[in-house]
């Protein structure tokens, strides 16, 4: 990752996002960028954040790292299939969907799509019960009823936004749990219809 072709002066990275442990990250700081502690005490990691550093999470990371550096190429390509087989297979559920990742721009492991006339939880409990996983909004905002502000952002109406789930793939996943997650999709909408006509 080149930091100076991105023009950042600050970057957050989690381990999990990448396989590694939960509760480790890194701090990327361009060279002059002031930044003052929010944690004061014994003055570690130069003078940022005071604490024992979580040394079994920062070897865990370093880890994960060159095993997810190393298998770019082939997760990439995996996932990519994975998703385009999704987002073919999930518009003919029979019902209403809207698929607001980009085809050309975002990356190849997550797709967001919004169930117009649906909220998201119902959904998400109907996938978890069927041992799928997938979330609805950010984990920062998980709590919140409302929709998300990027998916208003991007043109989505804020009613089919309320109805979002994202969903990610890995290496672990395959071609048929792809079709599973679909035929579970339609059928917790099918339930979900009847209830509220009910």
């Amino acid at each position: 990752m080149d930091v100076e072709a991105l023009g950042v002066d600050l970057m957050s990275l989690s381990a999990h996002k990448i396989g590694g442990p939960k509760g480790v990250g890194c701090l990327y700081v361009r060279k002059g960028t002031p930044i003052s502690p929010i944690i004061f005490g014994g003055g570690q990691e130069r003078q940022r954040r005071s604490g024992t550093e979580n040394v079994p999470g920062i070897v865990g990371f370093s880890k994960a790292f060159s095993m997810a550096d190393g298998e770019r190429g082939i997760f990439n390509s995996h996932c990519e299939k994975l998703k385009q087989k999704f987002m073919t297979e999930i518009q003919n559920i029979g019902h209403e969907v809207i698929i607001s990742s980009s085809k050309n721009h975002s990356v190849s492991n997550v797709v967001n799509v919004c169930f117009p006339g649906f909220e998201g939880e119902p959904i998400l409990i109907g996938l978890d019960m069927a041992g799928i996983c997938a979330s609805s909004g950010s984990a920062c905002s998980s709590a919140s009823l409302e929709p998300s502000h990027v998916l208003v952002a991007i043109g989505i109406d804020p009613k089919a936004a309320v109805g979002s789930l994202r969903f990610s793939f890995s290496l672990s996943n395959t071609m048929n749990d792809v079709t599973y997650t679909v035929e579970r999709l339609s059928s917790i909408l099918d339930d979900l219809k009847l209830m509220t006509q009910a």
